[in-house]
């Protein structure tokens, strides 16, 4: 069986969940016999491409065995982070699928894509949609307006022109051509019953099937820490740096804690104008370290030197992966109270969960762990033997959708 995976962006550049996810399940999938490739697209320079088709440069590689095959604009292409139509990318999208010929279509995410979705239920090929965030939904992605607070919905593009002064027409034009996508798709899938369930009440007779994302285990092993009443407690964060995902109300939280027996580890990367403001924040305090990006094999390292991963994003996180990998490595998880996330933290029993965008309450919370380590034995008792899917069972379950497909003949749309 061919599959062709879409993404917005992809590796080596890209490498956050969105990206992993897709690469887990290309990698699956050719371990299953099928044949796969990837296209994305790219934010080099155009004179890196060495391929030309109308306005459009591309290039194919190789990566960690998945065919690759990245394209972009010869100019400007803003505005492909918002539509959902784009008549420009029509030939180049066509190209692409008459010459691989796949049987299917994945769409890991469509934002800059969407012409590879619209041609397949042209020429009657199935797609399977992964929702992995809110940007059919929402045009900043996140749902927080631009005042940061948090967005309940669209309600057909009317609270967006209410709330981030976008034209009415627009935003009802935007959301029909989203309806169209999803009720176009073989199968719409959510790894999270929070996310599925955001998309079900947005569209009128759209239902989202649950699959949990599955973790690869390669790389993670057991924290096997066990603590007293004086341990010292470090804190980690461990994903991108931006403003949505509050690592700003870690850190004011973290400076706040009463306690010389304590650390704050960050993790990743992000626009350099917020990485500045955090290290402005953190100044003086030697206590927090800013640990840089760390690469997929070093990530056993990144738990075992640490006693809690702190998650305090101010968006609906869906499903993040750090969540699950710190679950399964044994270590406690302290995130906010809303999302996906909740689903999987239980609090005061396998960690704790704090008001979103509350620094106050943060920080309350983890001055509770640092006033009591031995907690954390309570909590890491609780973790262990998480179950958590493995990346070949999720391939397993998209593979069954696959399959089914490739009897039944059925083409896009329902």
């Amino acid at each position: 069986m061919k599959i062709l995976y879409t993404v917005h962006q992809f590796y080596p550049k890209w490498y956050t969940g969105t990206e992993k996810f897709v690469l887990n399940s290309a990698k699956m999938q050719q371990r299953f016999g099928n044949q796969v490739k990837v296209v994305a697209f790219g934010m080099d320079a155009p004179g890196k491409y060495d391929r030309v088709l109308g306005n459009v440069v591309y290039k194919e590689f190789i990566y960690q065995g998945v065919p690759v095959l990245e394209f972009r604009y010869r100019g400007k292409e803003g505005h492909l982070n918002e539509v959902l139509v784009d008549e420009e990318l029509k030939e180049f999208a066509q190209f692409v699928i008459d010459s691989y010929g796949p049987d299917v279509i994945h769409a890991g995410h469509i934002m800059r894509t969407t012409e590879f979705v619209h041609y397949a239920r042209h020429a009657g090929i199935p797609y399977v949609m992964s929702l992995t965030d809110f940007w059919l939904i929402c045009l900043r992605t996140i749902m927080l307006t631009p005042q940061n607070q948090i967005c309940s919905g669209c309600s057909n593009g009317e609270k967006c022109a209410q709330n981030c002064h976008i034209s009415v027409d627009y935003c009802r034009t935007r959301y029909k051509q989203a309806d169209e996508i999803l009720q176009g798709a073989y199968m719409v899938v959510s790894p999270s019953r929070f996310l599925a369930s955001m998309f079900e009440k947005e569209f009128e007779g759209l239902k989202v099937r649950v699959i949990n994302h599955g973790i690869s285990t390669l790389y993670l092993r057991e924290n096997p820490k066990v603590y007293g009443d004086k341990s010292s407690v470090i804190f980690c964060y461990a994903g991108s740096l931006t403003q949505h995902k509050g690592v700003h109300l870690l850190v004011k939280a973290f400076r706040e804690l009463r306690s010389t027996n304590a650390a704050l580890q960050i993790y990743g990367s992000g626009p350099e104008d917020y990485v500045r403001r955090l290290r402005s924040l953190a100044e003086g305090d030697k206590r927090i370290q800013f640990k840089g990006i760390y690469c997929a094999d070093e990530i056993a390292s990144v738990f075992d030197g640490c006693d809690v991963v702190i998650i305090p994003s101010t968006w609906y996180e869906n499903y993040p992966l750090v969540l699950h990998e710190s679950l399964i490595s044994c270590v406690p998880v302290l995130a906010s109270n809303i999302g996906g996330m909740s689903e999987k933290i239980t609090d005061g029993f396998n960690g704790y969960t704090f008001r979103v965008g509350d620094a106050d309450d943060l920080r309350g919370k983890m001055q509770d762990i640092v006033d009591n380590p031995a907690i954390l034995n309570y909590y890491k008792k609780n973790i262990s033997g998480f179950l958590q899917p493995t990346v070949e069972q999720e391939a397993s379950r998209y593979l069954k959708v696959f399959e089914e497909l490739r009897k039944t003949g059925k083409n896009a749309g329902r």
